[in-house]
């Protein structure tokens, strides 16, 4: 089926062009973290693969220092092709439908072991949709960390490996996750939510708790450069941009010149 959005990606000119009106390119931004060198701190969360990889590819000229994509099978031909700039974490969805304990875990490791040599690293996920209690099992989830975790140790390359929680679940259960993830060798938590002032909230909680030594990542749909800014300063290490309402994924150079002006005027670094 012919897709116009599909043909122009393919236009050779297209992609300098979109680049030169989009890209923001500024070393003070420059941040490396779980061993990857992002350009910048900001990143496009949970995109879904549609038309053969053209809006991913898209956004990985739109100045996202990173790029989150919905982990599935869907993902590889993308991946395969490597039409990406920037780094992609592919964001694995945990989810029961109706099987048993060890089919759900064996079927997650199977897709991260399918995903594992296309991806730059990954993030755990419950799939919020399902009902499922297992899901916020502590055994369960200390049985599927630690089963991911060993098919990370056969691989002959170390990614990055983190966990999202969401604002919704048991702070209990948050904390609970946290330490475990500490302790077991993920390298950082993804929060997110819906409430830019939550999840920054909470994301900052984590930072204390933790002596600002585990790595904190918000996922929440912010639109203005003083929300980024003052998560940032809460030491949360990088920020995820995602729609909010039907809302399209917004370009962050906005945000960016306005960091670009923080560091310019308060040397500050984003550690």
């Amino acid at each position: 089926m012919f897709s116009l959005g599909l043909f122009l990606r393919r236009l050779p000119l297209l992609r300098p062009i979109r680049r030169f009106f989009y890209t923001h390119s500024f070393t003070g931004l420059r941040k490396e973290i779980f061993g990857l060198k992002l350009a910048n701190p900001i990143g496009a969360a949970g995109t879904s693969i549609k038309d053969g990889g053209r809006i991913m590819g898209a956004l990985s000229d739109f100045g996202y220092g990173f790029i989150e994509v919905e982990g599935s099978r869907e993902t590889l031909e993308y991946l395969r092709r490597g039409e990406s700039d920037v780094p992609v974490f592919a964001c694995i969805k945990v989810t029961c439908a109706n099987r048993s304990e060890e089919d759900t875990i064996s079927s997650t490791d199977r897709l991260f072991s399918t995903l594992y040599d296309f991806a730059d690293g990954f993030v755990l996920s419950r799939d919020l949709s399902d009902p499922n209690p297992l899901l916020t099992d502590e055994s369960f989830v200390r049985d599927l960390l630690e089963d991911i975790i060993s098919t990370r140790l056969s691989e002959e390359i170390y990614k990055p490996l983190l966990v999202k929680v969401d604002t919704s679940m048991d702070p209990g259960l948050i904390d609970t996750l946290v330490g475990f993830c500490r302790l077991s060798g993920i390298d950082g938590i993804v929060l997110e939510g819906d409430s830019v002032a939550e999840a920054v909230d909470l994301a900052s909680g984590i930072v204390e708790k933790t002596s600002a030594r585990f790595p904190v990542v918000v996922s929440a749909p912010f639109r203005m450069a003083s929300e980024a800014s003052e998560a940032f300063s809460k030491g949360i290490s990088l920020l995820m941009l995602k729609p909010y309402k039907g809302n399209p994924i917004p370009h962050p150079k906005d945000i960016l010149r306005v960091l670009e002006d923080e560091y310019n005027g308060q040397e500050k670094t984003f550690e």
